[in-house]
């Protein structure tokens, strides 16, 4: 075997004998977006600290506190990315888009 698949076959067989297993769970994370979409009442900025707080409380230690934006273009869409959670077993990130149906192109 070349290293590259030994490499995988390796990183394959933690996962799946999760000896890096999963943190969150889909439950709690569904109830977690209810309660947050209901505290912000429409307001994005209210949403996502209030989705981040909430993680936070249930999963202190995996969250990124760091609110970092990155931007992205994707299919025309203009949006950004805020990172929570990245492992090389799940990841949870918050992605807002605007589509502008009077901007043809990018500025």
């Amino acid at each position: 075997q070349s290293t590259g698949a030994r490499k995988f076959s390796f990183l394959f067989s933690l996962l799946s004998e999760k000896k890096m297993g999963f943190i969150f769970e889909p439950k709690i994370l569904h109830e977690i977006a209810k309660k947050a979409i209901k505290a912000g009442n429409g307001n994005m900025d209210v949403i996502v600290a209030e989705i981040v707080k909430l993680l936070n409380e249930k999963y202190a230690g995996h969250i990124n506190l760091k609110k970092e934006w990155v931007f992205n273009n994707a299919g025309g869409a203009m949006g950004s990315m805020y990172v929570i959670h990245a492992s090389i077993t799940e990841y949870l990130i918050c992605l807002l888009y605007t589509s502008d149906a009077a901007d043809e192109e990018d500025s």
